[in-house]
């Protein structure tokens, strides 16, 4: 039987995914009328506090901050942000680079490289904006850095296996729907894409259809996806994060 560990903090699931992958995997041990997950929740401070071994089918579900710990523990290194993969670079139709404070030109979207959990991306203006961002950041902080795009509709795909399994609104006016074209030919594009991840389209006041961001499978918002697809995606992406650091 596989254990399932999945972050629970005060008795709260403390974001959607969790609670998702919660009711999911829960969903799969109902209709198949046999326990085939072990489905544990587990707080951060318990897990750091355990002296338990852990098993070569244990799948961890958690926030970028949790999964770090189970990562370390496991002694597999941390998969580094997505973003924008270099196949996919002419599907966002902007100029994207990854660089440091001296190589802003204002206005640009900025977050962190390689450090998820220093600060959430967003917009910044001019100088006056990095005083938010003080002591997090440093002059030799590396930043993923794009121009801005005003996006009136935006939409998280859910790929897997590099197929198309779900797509979920989740800014803006939902009634405005991504090209798909563009989505499939981008997926298409992504050869070296992990066995699951999201990739988030929006869509211009003009009507242009843009890749805004690739985020990896490990954590990230589901938006109300949900079932075994779901599940299968979780624990795929989990084993091949620890197949490829032997």
């Amino acid at each position: 039987m596989t254990n399932v560990f999945i972050q629970k903090e005060h008795e709260e699931f403390d974001y959607d995914f969790m609670f998702e992958a919660y009711q999911s995997f829960t969903d799969i041990n109902f209709w198949s009328r046999e326990k085939s997950y072990n489905i544990v929740t587990i707080s951060l401070e318990k897990f750091l506090n355990s002296c338990a071994t852990l098993e070569n089918s244990d799948i961890f579900i958690g926030t970028v901050d949790f999964m770090r710990e189970v990562f370390n523990r496991l002694e597999i290194k941390i998969p580094k942000p997505i973003n924008i993969p270099k196949e996919l670079s002419t599907f966002a139709f902007r100029k994207t680079t990854d660089g440091i404070l001296e190589n802003l030109v204002f206005p640009c979207f900025i977050k962190p490289l390689e450090d998820l959990k220093l600060f959430p991306g967003f917009v910044i203006k001019s100088t006056k904006d990095l005083n938010l961002l003080y002591p997090q950041i440093k002059a030799d902080t590396k930043l993923f850095i794009s121009e801005v795009e005003d996006f009136v509709s935006e939409y998280r795909c859910f790929v897997y296996k590099k197929e198309i399994v779900d797509m979920r609104h989740y800014s803006g006016d939902f009634r405005i729907f991504p090209f798909i074209e563009i989505i499939e030919g981008a997926i298409k594009e992504y050869v070296g894409s992990p066995i699951a991840y999201t990739a988030d389209f929006g869509v211009t006041k003009e009507g242009e259809t843009k890749l805004i961001e690739v985020n990896d499978f490990y954590s990230c918002g589901t938006y109300g996806f949900s079932g075994e697809t779901l599940a299968m995606m979780i624990r795929d992406r989990f084993r091949e994060i620890k197949n490829n650091s032997k």
